[in-house]
C-alpha cells in the first residue's frame, strides 16, 4: 500500500493518538479518532485498518505531512465509533472512559 518502507509506515503510526487504557503498540486512533490496529495496515477487510494519507492531498511524501487513516472512516462512520476489542472487554465505553 502506497510503498513506503517499514521504518516510515512505524513513523507514521506512531504520529497516531495512544489511549490509556490500550496497548499503543496494538491500538491508536487516527485523526478523525477513529480506532486503528497496528497489524491491520492496508487491509480494507477490517474495521481497524489503516492507510497512510497525506494530511495536504497535493503535498509531498513528507513525514510532516503523512498521517494514519481509518480505511473505513469516510465510508462507515460505525466503525469510526467502534471500541477495539480489548477495550470492550475491559468495560471502556466510547467516550473513552473506563468503567
Amino acid at each position: 500500500m502506497g510503498g513506503y518502507p517499514d521504518e516510515v509506515i512505524q513513523k507514521v503510526w506512531e504520529r497516531a493518538r495512544s489511549v490509556a487504557f490500550a496497548d499503543p503498540g496494538k491500538w491508536r486512533l487516527d485523526y478523525h479518532w477513529a480506532w486503528i490496529c497496528r497489524r491491520d495496515y492496508g487491509n480494507a477487510r477490517s474495521p481497524f485498518g489503516w492507510q497512510i494519507e497525506r494530511e495536504a492531498p497535493t503535498g509531498c511524501d513528507l513525514l510532516c505531512n503523512l498521517r494514519p487513516g481509518n480505511i473505513w472512516w469516510a465510508s462507515d462512520s460505525e466503525a469510526a465509533g467502534a471500541l477495539p476489542p480489548p477495550c470492550r472487554m475491559q468495560g471502556a465505553s466510547a467516550s473513552g472512559e473506563v468503567t
